[in-house]
């Protein structure tokens, strides 16, 4: 299980419409270098999940926040375990 820190805000993420994707009107760019998630964001899909500080969000971004504590994690863990003891 990987704890979620619930004080990173959803709105720091990249929000981009599927639909946007699949015609085109996006850059390749904005995906560089950059994790992506796809998933439902609409209310009426019934993907929301009760969540502290936010009332709930969309499924797909508690799976973002996760995957951003878990990346963080492994960073401090690679620096730790690199550094001279």
């Amino acid at each position: 299980a990987v704890p979620i820190d619930f004080s990173i805000s959803p709105a720091s993420f990249t929000y981009v419409s599927y639909v946007d994707v699949l015609a085109r009107r996006v850059s390749r760019e904005l995906f560089n270098g950059r994790p992506v998630f796809v998933g439902a964001t609409a209310l009426e899909l019934g993907d929301q999940i009760a969540v502290p500080v936010y009332g709930s969000l969309p499924g797909i971004v508690v799976q973002a926040l996760a995957a951003v504590v878990s990346r963080t994690a492994q960073r401090i863990r690679d620096m730790r375990d690199s550094s001279p003891s």
